[in-house]
């Protein structure tokens, strides 16, 4: 990254900038700068959602879902146990090794009484597994005498 503006930004100001979702080009060195995590605007700064990482995944299997979808309406001829079992391997298969082994995908195919009696409807939940992404680290310093450390043991 070249001229980042700003190209500093003071201590009391980022907590502020933190909660209000911003995130920006810190310096790493004289000469580079590095962006210390990419958080979304997603309010509880616990949850997976706030790494953009998550969130892309997020609308990766949003649209696989929807692959999904295009790929088996219209279907007949099948048990409901063969339906389930085929739009549950289509979405692993579309998964498969996607995200590497920073996330798990796991697709829940069901179909209800509700959709038994109707006929035509099913459900596809994608749970989507990911950690927290580390953003905070608390650094302190002790200073010690070298002759403590000879009496550590």
């Amino acid at each position: 990254l070249i001229d980042i503006n700003p190209g500093f930004i003071p201590a009391g100001i980022k907590p502020t900038l933190w909660n209000d979702g911003l995130v920006w080009a810190q310096p790493y060195d004289r000469n580079t700068y590095h962006f210390p995590a990419i958080q979304t605007i997603y309010e509880n700064d616990t949850s997976v959602l706030n790494s953009i990482f998550t969130v892309a995944a997020l609308c990766t299997i949003t649209k696989i879902g929807a692959d999904a979808w295009r790929n088996f309406t219209g279907t007949v001829g099948m048990t409901n146990e063969a339906f389930i079992a085929a739009v549950g391997n289509y979405v692993n298969n579309r998964t498969k090794d996607i995200f590497g082994t920073l996330m798990v995908v796991v697709p829940e195919v069901i179909i209800t009484d509700e959709d038994e009696l109707r006929g035509y409807s099913w459900r596809l939940i994608t749970k989507l597994y990911a950690n927290n992404m580390k953003t905070k680290m608390v650094h302190s310093s002790e200073i010690y005498r070298m002759s403590d450390l000879q009496n550590q043991n």
